[in-house]
């Protein structure tokens, strides 16, 4: 059976959350209009509801993992595990994040708080790395076709991703994993399996990255709906080929 699709445009903000669904009509998909996510704690209740039977693959673009030299040092070796535990226990201040560079810690990795005076510097070294460049997964790292990602665990800057971390794992993904909701890709298994054993399963997007994969322009304005209508001609061509 196919999956039923879904595709959420995160944001630390609800009315700012979008989704996108695709769902299987006579072996082929039939791809909705954007809408609101809407009430974020029964999303995936509402996705089951709507295909009840079948798998349901769910993408959201916020950071879905760890960095590996941060995984090393916490002994972390299951993001699927280790997220269910995230702001209990030792790790009550797992998502405060840090105001000093002395808070910075394995758990209470995110960091600053607010600006003023901080340094990405600060965070590596409240970690024990190197650099913050060793906060960069193999997947965030630069391309020939992009620049490389924000360090996950900060929280400045317009490109930062450490806030829709925060609210994507606290209020998404642990509370789904706690109740058996969810499987999450590819920490809980392979893929094809997942999908036959009909879960809902969860993975990382990249959206600058599936640009190149469908021809898309490097700098198109996807700010702009003229920028993003400008793509559409090329969008198409890739779904006939």
């Amino acid at each position: 059976m196919l999956p039923l699709l879904a595709h959420c445009d995160w944001s630390t903000s609800p009315p700012s959350r979008w989704i996108c669904i695709a769902r299987p009509v006579d072996a082929k998909y039939r791809i909705s209009s954007p809408e609101p996510v809407g009430p974020f704690q029964t999303l995936f209740t509402r996705l089951r509801f709507s295909y009840p039977a079948g798998p349901i693959l769910a993408a959201f673009d916020f950071p879905i993992g760890l960095p590996r030299s941060y995984a090393q040092k916490a002994g972390i070796t299951s993001f699927s595990q280790a997220i269910r535990t995230f702001g209990f226990n030792q790790c009550t201040n797992f998502y405060t994040p840090a105001s000093k560079p002395e808070d910075i810690s394995l758990t209470r990795p995110f960091y600053p708080a607010e600006p003023g005076g901080t340094k990405k510097q600060h965070l590596a070294d409240g970690l024990g790395l190197k650099t913050a460049s060793d906060l960069l997964r193999i997947c965030d790292q630069k391309t020939s076709y992009r620049q490389a990602a924000c360090e996950i665990f900060w929280t400045l800057g317009a490109n930062q991703v450490g806030h829709a971390a925060i609210c994507g794992w606290r209020d998404m993904l642990e509370p789904a994993l706690l109740q058996n909701q969810i499987v999450l890709w590819p920490y809980d298994g392979e893929l094809q399996d997942l999908l036959n054993a009909g879960h809902i399963i969860v993975a990382e997007s990249y959206p600058g990255e599936t640009y190149s994969h469908l021809g898309l322009a490097r700098f198109f304005g996807k700010t702009t709906q003229a920028g993003r209508q400008g793509q559409a001609p090329r969008i198409l061509q890739w779904c006939t080929a």
